[in-house]
């Protein structure tokens, strides 16, 4: 039921009671039919803001017997003590009618019941032919359901020991059972956020208590407050929980034949202190779990090893010391090929898998403590001393050898075919013409340990050998071969972020650039052994998606793939099969098998996070493009709320949401910018892909170059005024913007040159770049492609106008400025001097600092507050609401 179309603002009491009568006729558990009606199906109103809960799930008591000797002094347990006992992971727990709940050796199900009354009897539901001297426990619970922020209080009568949950945490209990035969209270005030809640009680039966085993729960709800509604349904929208809790999939690894796959499954998805993480391996042919590798020996990497069959290597690691091992699906023995190695880095084996290239990591140190001497402008980092060096370690038997030193780090890049060779680069920052660096890639002979510079250039990434060892397939910027990769006339400057294939030859030094006529943006690629093609992802405007590049035929063709972005792949060895991670806006990731072939159609193998989302109700997702002034086609898309009905005479807040920079928003599930998430808290949600973006072609991309806002912000704003033109239900007079990073800098810059946002949120924005050109980590090196060529002396015009310090005066869109308190890639200060300036003009402006985060936040409260912080500004801003930031940022809070 779409419970916002009644109204915000309503001082009314609706309870949605959609029950029916079930119960399960056993011995066990007998009938309970006293008391209890079928449920109304229409709202009930509740006079003087008032509402008595008439509407349960139960689960039927189950026993709670004292331990053994447990009358033993002076260790003794008394009833009160089996509250200590967790009757399950409440946080997991979301019930619904007939569902099983199992309690230590018993299994029972949870039922659906209407109270005529307001007295929830639980003694009813125990067999009267049950002992009562016998502690025993049942939960209940109902779900809570707001449209917008609202913190009603939960007043609960019972006699006997209980606890009150709210969303699987303890908010109060009742220890004591002092009321003798009349019921005691149990209050709680509840903060509840736009969404559905699950509240539970726990009751524990005294028998030493002679009050009735019953329950009695009443809400009271501010005047003022929107609509609270109870239910029984275990559906709901998206949550943020949903989505920081989900599982997170990566390291993908097939076998050689592609029978297994191996991948790891971070479980909450998001950095924590409790984060799990842990190795499955599964049958390709049906899906099938073949090995689980967790808990505190659980591998912190896998890989197949080349000329086995089904053997794997996997690392461990203790304090800070890794240790690698060989093993097989077989059962036979485990080798142990390294023995606690201090800052292990990564590792790839020979091709005949007689020994593992690795490499580990020196830290680096300073000549005179407290002072620092800087080499160059990448000594600023705060690890660039810290060097990475290649060591071989032999399999089965002998000792390590380092193959490489120097002044400048090793990278591993790939192992030849036939195990001889093992390519490397080494990146030389101490230049002074863009990008300040250039990488060197050198070819080792592990037998003599020679090795040859085969290649210097600029603006280059990753490299793999051919099949065959003759061809060195690289990856690089449309420069990194003077303008060999360049799909644009002369005089115009390409965006070097738009990622290219090239194939260098070995023999002659010839390159030869495969994807200059190619418009989509590569992120990663892979040979295949079997055909000799080239496997790769690529950004295709917002979307990320396979493509097999044929080296004989000199042409593209895109995979059959399941869903509209790719996060990852992997090839078996014989290159005959394929895995990847997909997902799309609305589909979490998952992952898929399917045979190499360009028209082989996907199945799907694995899917951690069905489960979690099968309960939860989306929006819809719909493209909406618009032809610029210049002529150009910006795509887009929107997110509608859940319950979305453009019918009605509803007008809706809107957030558009955009980048800006160099890199396309993808239609990727969840993320750190969650537009599902805010379009489940009731906003329509706009995504746009303004000029300079990879993805589109070359010439898309290169608007990025010496831009710094004015075209992009251009495309935004034009694109929301149609935007809002094209869509009646959206409030022109309630839209915000947001953008982070590149894009909290184009919020800045759009505020300062429109009135169009009523509200604004800019996470690590840029307001100074002359600042951020010289302070930030990457400021120097990104600006080598954004403003190439131009610097603060010769370019002030991009240095000191372009940011919006400069133009604070004219900002008057209230401004919510987000960043982590040690951003090394965007410095604090560039939110500080903003908001210096904007305090001292006497505008509407807030400021967050998140301890100890940088570019990303990435701790899970830190996430968790972070997120809904940036909801609760909008509905500020947008909605008219402040409750919910007075809750999380009013002067208790901030105190």
């Amino acid at each position: 039921m779409d419970f916002r179309r009644l109204g915000a603002g309503s001082t009314r009491l609706v309870l949605f009671a959609v029950c029916m009568m079930a119960f399960f006729a056993s011995a066990a558990v007998p009938s309970y039919s006293a008391g209890l009606e079928s449920a109304s199906t229409g709202p009930v109103s509740a006079p003087a803001g008032e509402l008595a809960v008439s509407t349960w799930l139960v689960a039927a008591p189950v026993a709670m017997a004292l331990p053994a000797l447990h009358g033993e002094a002076p260790h003794t347990m008394a009833v009160k003590d089996l509250l200590e006992q967790a009757p399950l992971d409440l946080k997991e727990l979301w019930p619904s009618a007939g569902k099983s709940w199992h309690w230590t050796r018993s299994t029972v199900k949870w039922q659906e019941l209407h109270i005529d009354g307001a007295v929830l009897d639980l003694a009813a539901l125990w067999p009267s032919s049950d002992p009562e001297e016998i502690p025993r426990q049942a939960l209940a619970a109902f779900y809570l359901e707001v449209p917008c922020f609202t913190k009603p209080s939960l007043q609960v009568e019972c006699g006997h020991l209980l606890q009150l949950y709210l969303d699987g945490v303890k908010l109060k209990e009742k220890t004591t059972t002092e009321g003798g035969d009349q019921p005691d209270s149990l209050q709680a005030d509840l903060d509840l956020t736009q969404g559905k809640h699950l509240v539970v009680l726990r009751a524990l039966y005294d028998p030493n208590c002679s009050a009735a085993w019953s329950l009695k729960a009443s809400l009271k709800v501010p005047i003022g407050s929107d609509q609270v509604s109870i239910d029984l349904s275990p559906r709901h929208t998206l949550r943020l929980r949903d989505l920081l809790d989900a599982r997170s999939i990566g390291g993908l690894q097939l076998s050689n034949d592609g029978r297994y796959l191996a991948y790891r499954l971070a479980s909450p998805g998001v950095p924590s202190d409790d984060r799990n993480t842990w190795w499955e391996i599964r049958a390709t042919k049906d899906g099938h779990l073949v090995r689980s590798f967790e808990g505190e020996n659980g591998p912190s990497s896998f890989s197949w090893l080349p000329g086995s069959e089904y053997r794997y290597s996997f690392t461990t690691a203790k304090d800070g010391k890794a240790t690698l091992w060989v093993a097989g699906l077989d059962g036979s023995s485990t080798v142990k090929v390294l023995d606690k190695i201090e800052r292990f880095g990564s590792y790839r084996w020979l091709s005949d898998g007689s020994g593992a290239i690795y490499t580990v990591r020196e830290k680096g140190e300073k000549k005179h403590e407290d002072f620092k001497h800087y080499q160059n402008l990448a000594d600023r980092w705060s690890d660039y001393r810290d060097k990475a060096y290649l060591y071989l370690a032999p399999y089965p038997a002998g000792a390590p050898q380092r193959l490489t030193a120097g002044i400048e780090a090793t990278g591993l890049l790939d192992v030849s075919p036939d195990g001889q060779s093992v390519l490397f680069s080494r990146e030389l920052f101490d230049k002074i013409e863009r990008p300040f660096s250039i990488t060197e890639y050198y070819e080792l002979d592990v037998n003599t340990l020679q090795s040859k510079r085969i290649l210097q250039s600029k603006w280059v990434g990753g490299a793999a050998y051919s099949p065959d060892g003759k061809t060195i397939a690289v990856q690089g910027g449309p420069e990194a071969f003077g303008r060999a990769g360049v799909d644009l006339p002369e005089g115009i400057i390409p965006n070097d972020y738009d990622e290219q294939l090239y194939l260098f030859d070995r023999a002659t030094g010839e390159v030869k650039p495969i994807t200059r006529e190619f418009d989509p943006s590569i992120r990663s690629f892979s040979w295949s052994k079997s055909d000799g093609a080239l496997y790769c992802t690529a950004e295709t405007q917002s979307r990320i998606l396979l493509y097999r590049f044929d080296p004989k035929k000199n042409h593209f063709e895109q995979l059959n793939t399941a869903e509209n972005v790719t996060t990852g792949f992997a090839l078996s060895r014989d290159g005959k099969d394929l895995a990847y991670i997909a997902e799309s806006s609305i589909v979490p990731e998952r992952i898929f098998v399917q045979k190499t072939q360009v028209k082989a159609k996907p199945r799907l193998l694995a899917d951690p996070n069905g489960a979690r989302f099968d309960l939860v109700e989306f929006g819809q997702v719909e493209d909406w493009n618009f032809t610029a002034s210049d002529g150009t086609e910006i795509i887009g898309r929107v997110y509608y709320p859940p319950g979305f009905d453009s019918s009605t005479e509803k007008k809706w807040p809107c957030i558009v949401y955009y980048y800006g920079g160099t890199s396309p928003i993808t239609r990727d599930f969840g993320g750190r910018y969650p537009k599902n998430y805010w379009a489940a808290n009731g906003f329509v949600v706009y995504v746009l892909q303004p000029s300079g973006a990879t993805g589109f072609g070359q010439e898309f991309s290169a608007r990025h170059v010496n831009d710094w806002g004015k075209h992009a912000g251009q495309d935004i704003l034009e694109g929301t005024k149609k935007f809002l033109a094209a869509h009646e239900f959206v409030d022109p007079a309630r839209v915000g913007c947001l953008g982070a990073s590149y894009g909290g800098f184009m919020t800045e810059y759009l505020v300062s040159h429109s009135d169009l946002f009523a509200g604004a949120a800019s996470h690590a924005g840029i307001s100074f770049l002359g600042s951020y050109w010289g302070q930030g980590d990457w400021g120097a090196f990104y600006s080598a492609v954004a403003t190439a060529g131009k610097y603060p002396w010769n370019a002030p015009e991009f240095y000191e106008k372009q940011g919006s310090l400069f133009s604070a005066d004219q900002i008057h869109t209230p401004l919510l400025l987000l960043h982590g308190d040690i951003d090394n890639n965007v410095p604090p200060g560039e939110s500080e001097q903003l908001y210096t300036a904007l305090k001292v003009l006497g505008r509407e402006v807030e400021f967050i600092r998140i301890g100890g985060e940088r570019h990303w936040i990435l701790k899970y409260p830190h996430r968790e507050l972070w997120s809904r912080t940036i909801v609760a500004w909008f509905d500020r801003t947008l909605k008219g609401d402040r409750r919910w930031w007075d809750e999380l940022w009013g002067e208790k809070k901030a105190e």
